[in-house]
Order: C-alpha cells, then sequence, then structure tokens
C-alpha cells in the first residue's frame, strides 16, 4: 500500500509522525505537490475526510491533493510551521480565531455528503458500550437523549467537523489558521463547540479548570448568541462521547473531565 502511494504521488522523504499497525501518518515530499501529509488507515474509512475537505475547498481547511480509494490513502497539505491554536495566549484571543473559522465554515448550510450523523455515533457506540462497560452506559444514554433534545431544538443541521479542537487549528506561513483532520458528521452546528470546551478543560489544572471552564461556557455562549445551558449540554455530549471512544480503545476513563462537565450541570440547573 505504502509504495503504492509512494509511486502514484512521487514521494519521498518519508518521516513517520503516526505509525501503528491500522494507521499510517508521514510527513513526506511529493515531486508534483512539494511538502505533503501521507495518511493511510486500515480501519477508517478515509472517504468522509476526503469528501469534507473536497466540500470545503475554498474556506478555511487544508487542501487535499488526492484520495485513492483502493489503499484507503489520503494526500494532504503540510501546514507549516503548523503551531496549534493551543499556543495562542490568553484565551480571549483563542475565541476569537475559533469564532471566525466557524463563522466561515458554517455559511455553507446547502454543503451535503454522505456522513454520519451525531445520532449515529450514539447508536454506533452504546452497541460496543454496553458489551464492555455496563455502568458507563448510563451516561451515554443521557447524553444521547441531551443530543436528541439539541436536534429538536436547533433544526438548522449541516455537516460538521467533528472533532474541530485547539491541535486540529495550525497556524500556516501566512499567519492564517488552517484546520485538518475533520471526522465529517451531520447535526445542528452549536454541536460543534463542546470539543473545543473540552480542550479548554484540558488547558487548566486540576483547582482552576471548574471555574476556566465556566468562562470559557459564558464567553462562547456570548459570541454565538446560544444559551449558556445549551452550551454546558453540548460540552456533557462531547466529554461522555470521548470518553466512551476510550473505553472502546482500551483506554482509561478521565474522570477529571466527568466530574467538571457534571459540576457544570449541577451549575446550570441552579438557574431557572
Amino acid at each position: 500500500m505504502l509504495n503504492k502511494a509512494i509511486n502514484k504521488w512521487e514521494l519521498s522523504n518519508l518521516k513517520c509522525i503516526n505509525c501503528s499497525e491500522s494507521k499510517l501518518v508521514y510527513s513526506v515530499y511529493s515531486n508534483i505537490y512539494g511538502n505533503c501529509i501521507l495518511k493511510i488507515d486500515l480501519n477508517n474509512n478515509l472517504e468522509t475526510e476526503f469528501s469534507y475537505l473536497n466540500c470545503f475547498k475554498d474556506t478555511c481547511v487544508c487542501k487535499v491533493y488526492g484520495y485513492d480509494k483502493e489503499i484507503n490513502a489520503l494526500l494532504l497539505e503540510k501546514i507549516i510551521p503548523g503551531t496549534t491554536l493551543r499556543s495562542e495566549m490568553p484565551l480571549d484571543k483563542r475565541l476569537n480565531v475559533y469564532y471566525h473559522l466557524l463563522c466561515y465554515l458554517h455559511k455553507s448550510t446547502d454543503t451535503q455528503f454522505d456522513c454520519p450523523t451525531y445520532q449515529d455515533w450514539f447508536k454506533d457506540v452504546l452497541k460496543n458500550i454496553t458489551e464492555i462497560n455496563k455502568e458507563f452506559e448510563l451516561k451515554l444514554i443521557e447524553a444521547n437523549s441531551i443530543c436528541n433534545m439539541m436536534f429538536e431544538k436547533y433544526k438548522n443541521h449541516m455537516v460538521l467537523h467533528g472533532d474541530l479542537h485547539h491541535d486540529n487549528i495550525l497556524l500556516n506561513d501566512k499567519g492564517d489558521y488552517v484546520i485538518i483532520d475533520p471526522k465529517g458528521v451531520t447535526g445542528p452546528p452549536i454541536l460543534e463547540l463542546g470539543r473545543f470546551i473540552l480542550n479548554e478543560l484540558d488547558l487548566g489544572n486540576n483547582v482552576k479548570s471548574i471555574e476556566h471552564v465556566k468562562e470559557v461556557v459564558i464567553e462562547i455562549s456570548k459570541l454565538f448568541n446560544y444559551e449558556f445551558k445549551d452550551v454546558v449540554k453540548v460540552f456533557y455530549i462531547e466529554t461522555v462521547l470521548a470518553n466512551a471512544w476510550n473505553i472502546e480503545d482500551g483506554l482509561s476513563v478521565n474522570y477529571l473531565q466527568l466530574q467538571v462537565v457534571d459540576e457544570l450541570l449541577e451549575w446550570i440547573n441552579e438557574y431557572k
């Protein structure tokens, strides 16, 4: 498979970024396109990522140079220097970048291609978690119920990135931020916000995490004109989903994340 990609796109200078039994990610040089990223995935179909990047090619996403369905390989633009949004300080700068990127992306309300919905994600993970971790299943059922409420309340559904966190927003050599690694999922745009907040939780520490996340929630609700209670709810959805996927992958549950999001649910319940 690797040799086919090398020959097809005239690749050299392969440097492994993330290589496992099922997934290969290389920094490469292409005689056709210059510096690139090569992705080959044996388990997950990269066609959705290709479709997303192709549909949004005139916005703020990285360029996609090619997709080979037979070997499930993607050749992508390499963002240089590639500094992540995580490095931007303070919070209002990160929020400003994030807000403008999302406004740009979510203009395209008519963009459609074959991709799952958030409800499909829940269906799949619930099937697996029931067998692996019965206790966590209750959290998933609650998060799924909240997700269904969001679908009912916000009728404007569109194709979303699905994993738009700080490390998937990279600075290029022109000083602009570019989006990489979309999952491609359909749902109301508010659901895009949960992943950003989850990353902000990672930027805090055990003592200050809850207060920092409250600040993020309040600022995001003002910026995007959503009820702050709903912003907390989508954060809950994202946190539970992220930990469910960790369980599927044989990783540990992040109890700090769950503690913070449970406290936030209690916080919003104090407001009538």
